[in-house]
């Protein structure tokens, strides 16, 4: 898929998104089934979302880090909370959301996409 199709699938398609703004991601069934269901919440047909997976099957990468950049430039007037048992976490997984939505990727999809200036601290 050449730069401008993934770009233009990216903007409405999570696993596209994903796929662009970090590179080597790969979707195996399970992961293409969270993205199905992040989406569904994205779009507002899903309210709530509890996700079992066990260490290192990449929920975290897909729902932590990737989702929310994609929802906020996707829909910039919405607000997301991250909460976790751990502020390092917290932190790790804000400064990877806060880096993707500055990085040129994410902005050759989102243009338009930003973070205020009192909201861009990890």
């Amino acid at each position: 898929m050449r730069g401008a199709e993934l770009r233009a699938l990216a903007a409405r398609d999570l696993a596209a998104f994903a796929t662009l703004v970090h590179p080597g991601f790969e979707l195996p069934a399970h992961l293409a089934a969270l993205a199905s269901k992040l989406e569904a919440v994205e779009s507002g047909r899903l309210r709530r979302l509890l996700v079992c997976m066990p260490p290192r099957h990449g929920k975290s990468l897909l729902a932590s880090a990737i989702f929310p950049a994609w929802f906020v430039a996707k829909r910039p007037y919405r607000q997301v909370i991250f909460a976790t048992y751990a502020a390092d976490f917290a932190e790790d997984f804000g400064r990877k959301v806060r880096n993707h939505l500055a990085g040129d990727r994410c902005r050759s999809v989102f243009p338009a996409a930003q973070l205020s200036d009192d909201s861009a601290a990890a």
